[in-house]
């Protein structure tokens, strides 16, 4: 927007200034002064690299009877080439800064899809977890039948309790890293930690978005 609007400032700098003059006075030969005049003046003024052009116009009265009328013309040729680029170089500046804006989408979406690809991968690791620890649990049961029946020692049932404790910890884990993940996401997107749920539930996906249909966003109650 910014170098927008100086593209728009270099185009419109043949526009002409319009100026508006005023004079008020009062003399005489001693106080309290007598005589009065006024005038009232209107300057245009055209300039660009090339041309420069100054027309003024002033008309007045001086009490009694006494009326005035001035007018003058100022013509500079060539005042300043060089200013000649200012629109060359702002709309250079514009095409520079509407390519760095596109690279900077560009890049920001691949890094976007690189983020969700690693929540999924991070949920999906979670949910292995969360199962290898149902097998633990079923394993730990299984070991204290054996042990009532005889089977096996308590420190072999003991050694299947720190298993499951193992997966427990395990699952954690890729919880905390399932967050990290979204907390990631959150700031390539420019949202405040915690935004990411809200932010999924109200996003529509569109056919040429990054694939991801709303049954399998990653956020939110899952975590």
């Amino acid at each position: 927007m910014k170098r927008q609007g100086e593209l728009q400032y270099a185009s419109r700098s043949w526009i002409p200034t319009l100026r508006l003059n005023g004079s008020f006075g009062l003399t005489g030969r001693e106080y309290p002064l007598n005589r009065y005049t006024w005038s009232l003046g209107l300057t245009v003024e055209f300039s660009n690299p090339w041309i420069q052009n100054t027309f003024a116009f002033q008309r007045g009265w001086e009490s009694p009877n006494d009326q005035t009328a001035n007018m003058q013309n100022t013509f500079s040729p060539l005042p300043d080439p060089a200013a000649s680029l200012g629109k060359r170089q702002a709309e250079l500046a514009l095409t520079l800064e509407k390519e760095r804006y596109s690279l900077l989408f560009e890049r920001t979406g691949r890094s976007a899809r690189r983020a969700l690809e690693k929540c999924r991968f991070a949920d999906r690791k979670r949910g292995l977890a969360v199962e290898a620890i149902d097998l633990a649990a079923r394993r730990y049961s299984m070991e204290e039948v054996r042990l009532d029946l005889g089977q096996i020692t308590r420190l072999e049932l003991m050694e299947a309790r720190i298993a499951y404790t193992g997966k427990e910890i395990a699952a954690v884990e890729s919880a905390m890293g399932l967050m990290q993940a979204e907390r990631e996401l959150e700031r390539i997107l420019d949202l405040r930690p915690g935004e990411l749920a809200v932010f999924a539930l109200s996003y529509t996906p569109q056919t040429s978005d990054m694939a991801w249909p709303a049954g399998q966003i990653l956020f939110g109650e899952r975590l």
